[in-house]
């Protein structure tokens, strides 16, 4: 209906007439897994973020979980896989939200999408859900010592993959699938 965003009615009406894609009792799972700022609609940045947490995880569940077990144990780790991942062993560890030592695919996603979210609330000083340059510039003005080495424009170039000035969840989860990939070869 051109509102720009997905309710869980127009979930609902999309699994009713396409069963295929899924049962309507689904439909709230599925607007729970979108609606990633909890407003009740799914925007196109929320999609394009759920998107590309899937990706990497995908990315990070080829690389780590090779026989396809759905889980990475944390405990059996080489250095060489941790060292093509940016995220720390502990970070990881992290994010084993049951504290069993496996990470699920799901404990993963949630994981993934939280680091994302940390780092655009890092920069977005404005609670637009996207930072900017200028935004970037005043997080660096306001910490001095402890970004020494940091220029805006640098932080953006690195964030900014399609160069529109904005930086997402999406981007900053692309931009970690691009960091995988180059560090794994």
């Amino acid at each position: 209906d051109k509102k720009n965003y997905i309710t869980l009615t127009d979930i609902a009406n999309l699994y009713a007439k396409q069963p295929s894609l899924g049962d309507v009792t689904q439909a709230a799972d599925t607007l729970a897994k979108w609606d990633l700022d909890g407003n009740g609609q799914v925007s196109a940045s929320e999609l394009a973020a759920f998107k590309a947490c899937d990706e990497l995880k995908s990315q990070i569940m080829d690389w780590l979980d090779p026989q396809k077990t759905g889980n990475i144990t944390l405990a059996s780790l080489t250095s060489q896989q941790s060292a093509a991942l940016p995220y720390s062993s502990d970070q990881l560890k992290g994010w084993d939200s049951n504290t069993d030592g496996i990470l699920s695919a799901s404990e993963l996603s949630t994981g993934l999408l939280a680091d994302a979210r940390t780092i655009v609330q890092q920069y977005d000083t404005g609670g637009k859900g996207y930072f900017t340059l200028q935004d970037i510039q005043s997080v660096l003005d306001a910490n001095t010592t402890s970004n020494q080495g940091l220029t805006a424009e640098g932080v953006m170039s690195y964030w900014d993959i399609n160069n529109d000035g904005q930086v997402g969840m999406a981007e900053i989860l692309s931009g970690m699938n691009g960091y995988i990939a180059d560090n794994r070869n």
